[in-house]
């Protein structure tokens, strides 16, 4: 069954995005009281790269738990990145099975490769998912 996890609409909405940096937040997550806060500081020290921060899975535990980008280890709520026309990648992509569940990671990497920069890892966790 290909689900397409919202992937497409995420790409068209990205077309109209205004602001200078993107985060998503589905309708399963919820922000940390600070995490705009952290945000803001974070983008504001360098705002031209992505930043990559940790969330709370409850009891499937915290990502990350390493530094690194890894498919089923990064989700779009843990990532903000500039919004850079023609430097972020695509969400709709089929590279890896279930085609569509690896949407997260593939608007990830390809902004990475986009951007020709490497990610910059943060300690604070911005998003519980699922929250109890």
């Amino acid at each position: 069954d290909n689900v397409p996890w919202g992937n497409a609409t995420r790409d068209e909405a990205i077309k109209r995005a205004a602001g200078s940096h993107l985060w998503w937040m589905d309708d399963d997550d919820v922000a940390t009281p600070d995490a705009l806060a952290i945000i803001r500081e974070a983008v504001t020290l360098d705002p031209g790269t992505v930043h990559i921060f940790k969330m709370d899975r409850g009891r499937e535990g915290i990502l990350w738990d390493n530094p690194e980008v890894v498919l089923s280890h990064i989700g779009g709520t843990m990532c903000v990145v500039p919004n850079i026309p023609g430097k972020l990648g695509s969400w709709v992509h089929t590279k890896h099975e279930p085609p569509g569940k690896a949407g997260d990671y593939e608007f990830i990497t390809g902004t990475l490769e986009l951007l020709g920069r490497e990610p910059i890892f943060h300690e604070e966790i911005i998003a519980v998912i699922r929250p109890e």
